[in-house]
């Protein structure tokens, strides 16, 4: 069994011992065992307790002191961290080795250590040789981010540490509870920056155009390439903190080595059999033989839909027919073997398709109900590829929705949900990866992880726009809306 690590990391005072501590806590609401290890050997006091302390090892305050090595502050605090790196033995023997251990390493704020020096890549590498996931977490001030050139700055920290460690890494706006209501409604830009729009905002600041040009040059390589996103992180929110782990739990792929068993196959149909107490005789069956007591129930336009807490996974039993996509044309762009089809929708990525009747997720919302009961599916195209992705991450959205009492909630479970770090084709965790090719370059890499990105945000608002109410901003009882436009060929589902 593999265990997992977030290595806590950012400037000096972004809150990385209180993220801990709000982490331990949130973890001992959910039953979960969480260790922290403090690698800080300049820090002074901390409100949880520590499985290992680097200051048993190497003090600041004692190198400092020394009079053969004459350091200051900083300086003594990398001779420590460079002592540490050389003796590893000592963190392995006070980690010991417990299987699914999960382990928040408390790291220094020296913002040399992660821009760089090699004492981070090296912790790094030793955890992942001793069979740790790990993940990134970079913490930035909030208050400290109200400013786009303050925020530019931030991020380019953050992707600096992206570049020197090369982990999964989760980026973070701590202090939430400090700002104002004012504050917090001026940051949210931040959240999922434009970066265009914000060099537009401040163009007439800029004084030198050698430097305008440098950074609109930044801001292109982070909008363009998605790189740097925020989570907000608020200790008094527990609902926002659950987000923020879930995220880290899902780069990590915390709890997915769970062995499951498939429930067992329905006997071949009988004549005025009610297949709706089959499936759930069905599934309180497989719940009993996992040992599970409770199973989670949604209601969309008079269909129950029955979840089992298994990622990807939802529990079916029927041979229902399929139904395939009709928008495959000579012309879609390829990627993979996935189709890129033009998208109703305002969110950036490839394939935006302005003034079309329908497109693949109108497909996708108005055939689920019958695909997502296939035993079987034939691929008839590489927009059925693209057919079945967004099938998939219907279900995984609805999982989230069916915990949410009203549409700003579930708006934000959605937003949440369609930036999170997510794998493709290709990737260790990708559910379907024997029926998707992975991209052949880096161009087809990051178009097609722009195009899921962009299927899945709009998804996610679509969804709301079916789950809730809109007079009431509850979760609706009604049926989901009336069907797509038909296209030439297509097959609407009974």
């Amino acid at each position: 069994m593999p265990r997992y690590a977030q290595l806590v990391m950012g400037p000096a005072g972004s809150g990385k011992s209180t993220y801990c501590s709000t982490m331990v806590q949130h973890a001992e609401s959910l039953n979960r065992s969480v260790q922290v290890v403090n690698l800080d050997p300049a820090a002074e006091y901390f409100n949880y307790p520590v499985m290992a302390d680097i200051r048993e090892l190497i003090q600041v305050d004692d190198v400092m002191e020394d009079d053969t090595l004459r350091f200051g502050p900083n300086g003594g605090l990398v001779f420590c961290m460079e002592y540490f790196a050389n003796n590893f033995d000592w963190l392995g023997e006070s980690l010991g080795h417990v299987e699914d251990d999960y382990i928040l390493f408390d790291c220094p704020g020296q913002i040399e250590l992660y821009t760089h020096l090699p004492v981070m890549r090296q912790l790094v590498e030793q955890l992942q040789q001793w069979e740790f996931r790990v993940c990134g977490v970079f913490l930035v001030d909030s208050q400290f981010m109200v400013e786009s050139f303050k925020f530019i700055s931030g991020v380019m920290a953050a992707l600096s540490a992206m570049v020197i460690l090369e982990i999964p890494q989760v980026n973070i706006m701590t202090k939430m509870d400090l700002l104002s209501p004012k504050a917090k409604k001026e940051i949210e830009k931040y959240l999922d920056p434009d970066m265009y729009s914000m060099m537009e905002d401040n163009s007439e600041s800029f004084r030198s155009k050698k430097f305008k040009k440098l950074n609109k040059a930044i801001c292109g390589l982070i909008d363009d390439y998605s790189m740097v996103r925020f989570l907000p992180f608020d200790r008094t929110d527990e609902e926002g903190v659950n987000i923020v782990l879930q995220n880290i739990d899902f780069s990590i792929q915390y709890g997915e080595d769970l062995e499951v068993k498939e429930p067992k196959e329905v006997d071949e149909e009988q004549p005025n059999l009610n297949y709706d107490d089959i499936f759930q005789d069905k599934v309180a069956t497989s719940c009993k033989a996992e040992g599970w007591d409770k199973r989670k129930k949604l209601r969309i336009g008079g269909c129950l839909y029955i979840f089992l807490p298994s990622s990807w996974d939802l529990y079916v039993s029927f041979n229902m027919p399929a139904y395939h996509s009709s928008l495959m044309v000579p012309e879609t762009r390829m990627v993979g073997n996935i189709a890129l089809l033009p998208v109703k929708t305002q969110f950036k990525g490839p394939a935006r398709g302005d003034g079309i009747d329908l497109d693949i997720i109108d497909e996708a919302i108005y055939y689920f109900k019958a695909n997502v009961f296939f035993k079987n599916y034939e691929i008839k195209n590489e927009a059925d590829r693209t057919l079945i992705y967004v099938t998939l991450y219907i279900s995984e959205c609805l999982k989230k929705l069916q915990k949410c009492s009203s549409r700003s909630q579930g708006e934000k479970e959605m937003y949440t949900l369609g930036i999170t770090n997510f794998p493709i084709p290709g990737e260790p965790g990708f559910p379907l990866n024997a029926m998707y090719a992975k991209p052949a370059n880096k161009q087809e890499d990051e178009a097609m992880r722009a195009y899921l990105q962009q299927l899945r945000q709009e998804t996610g608002l679509r969804l709301c726009d079916r789950v809730f109410d809109p007079q009431t901003d509850k979760p609706s009882k009604k049926p989901p809306g009336t069907p797509p436009p038909r296209s030439a060929g297509s097959t609407a589902p009974p």
